[in-house]
């Protein structure tokens, strides 16, 4: 029940600043529209989509180069003669030709025709039929969303659990019957809230927009196999690893505010904390950092906490995701525990030195 009363008595102080909320939602709305018209007017090919009067034909096509590029596989990897009366593939292109007879093989298993799309390719509108424009809108949302969410979630993580303590507002919840652990526990719930809500948005948002072209598929290359997925699910994949990128990073800030304090000091630190795994994971792979917030095409295997979340593993039938997925909330989980334990640090230290003096 104290838990309950918390999270009405936050979520009533969040409402009660009635000017703040206006800006902000006035803002944010702007800030989506403004965007949704650039999506929706930016320059795209003029020219009419491809269509496919007879699939037969079509999957005879894939098969043909399915064989093609098998042929070369098999010699290039020494199990087969060298190819005769056929060119050579161009060796210069950013496939394999393993991957070339990979990407054949997955067209191959498709029992009916949809367009398709590279993730790991990048999405140009330019270059693209405007009636793609709803794959357009989504690629572009799965680019950009990810390092702005991640700011409101330290920011937000901020004011919410770490700036009350250093102005002094903690002594009038501390003020009434309700615990320390109490008082952390409802104050993260709401901001856990507060975030959801905002995502929840974003992810209606692309899905509007990228209804038009729901029938579309994506591929993704695991290095050993293609895989195709409705493009609708890869967005809900994307963005699920933004919520958890999320949480995970606001509790990583409320974890750091519990030795820092200072606001300004824990939202540099969580800052810094982001920015340090980004170019840790550049190091590790050789790739410049500022490549990494370009694009998530720095490799189907690389993975780092937070930055591993960013664009990598969408495909629902790769293990690797759902692991991401659960070591995140499984550290995320844990650092809240400890965060709400810490409460009551004072007391775990009396008797930490009650037990030291034999008193215990």
């Amino acid at each position: 029940m104290q838990f309950l009363r918390m999270v009405k008595s936050e979520i009533r102080r969040l409402l009660s600043d009635k000017r703040f909320l206006i800006i902000f939602s006035a803002v944010l709305v702007l800030f989506i529209i403004i965007i949704t018209a650039y999506l929706l007017t930016v320059r795209m090919s003029p020219e009419l989509p491809e269509t496919v009067d007879d699939f037969d034909k079509l999957l005879a096509g894939y098969q043909k180069n399915y064989e093609y590029y098998r042929s070369w596989y098999l010699y290039e990897i020494g199990e087969a003669a060298r190819p005769e009366g056929v060119a050579a593939p161009d060796w210069m292109t950013d496939k394999s030709v393993k991957e070339w007879m990979d990407y054949y093989q997955c067209l191959l298993t498709q029992t009916s025709w949809h367009p398709k799309f590279d993730f790991f390719y990048e999405f140009d509108f330019y270059y693209k039929s405007s009636a793609y424009r709803g794959v357009g809108a989504i690629f572009w949302i799965m680019r950009f969303a990810f390092y702005p969410l991640i700011i409101f979630a330290i920011i937000s993580a901020v004011i919410s659990c770490v700036a009350p303590y250093d102005k002094g507002i903690m002594k009038n919840y501390l003020a009434a019957p309700v615990g320390k652990r109490t008082v952390m526990g409802g104050k993260l719930f709401v901001w856990g809230l507060v975030n959801f809500a905002l995502w929840l948005l974003v992810f209606i948002w692309g899905l509007i927009l990228g209804a038009g072209n729901a029938s579309a598929h994506v591929l993704f290359y695991s290095g050993e196999k293609y895989y195709s997925q409705p493009i609708l699910a890869t967005f809900t994949l994307v963005m699920l690893q933004m919520l958890v990128a999320m949480l995970f990073t606001g509790i990583l800030t409320v974890f750091i505010g519990q030795y820092i304090k200072k606001p300004l000091a824990t939202s540099a630190a969580a800052v810094f904390a982001v920015i340090f795994i980004l170019c840790l994971c550049g190091l590790c792979f050789l790739i410049e950092p500022w490549q990494l917030v370009q694009y998530p095409d720095y490799g189907y295997a690389k993975y780092f906490p937070v930055i591993g979340l960013y664009g990598i593993f969408q495909n629902a039938h790769d293990y690797r995701l759902w692991v991401a997925l659960l070591f995140h909330i499984a550290a995320g989980a844990g650092m809240a525990a400890f965060i709400i334990i810490w409460q009551d640090k004072n007391l775990f230290i009396s008797r930490r030195k009650t037990l030291d003096r034999g008193e215990g």
